[in-house]
């Protein structure tokens, strides 16, 4: 299903008799697969190890 998404938002014509509605919900399974993925690899970081990529990380001001 992941390649089909992704060719619906690169070229939507090849996604011929897909709802609307469809795209904008591969969109929040692409964004929901990517945090659960980021917290999943962060199980297996060492203890007390420096994070290489902090700066790029949000922060609440």
């Amino acid at each position: 299903m992941l390649p089909v998404s992704f060719a619906a938002f690169v070229k939507p014509e090849t996604a011929n008799g897909m709802p609307f509605w469809a795209i904008l919900l591969m969109a929040v399974g692409f964004i929901s697969f990517a945090m659960g993925y980021s917290k999943f690899v962060e199980w297996f970081a060492p203890p007390g190890e420096a994070d290489p990529f902090e700066r790029y990380r949000r922060r609440d001001w």
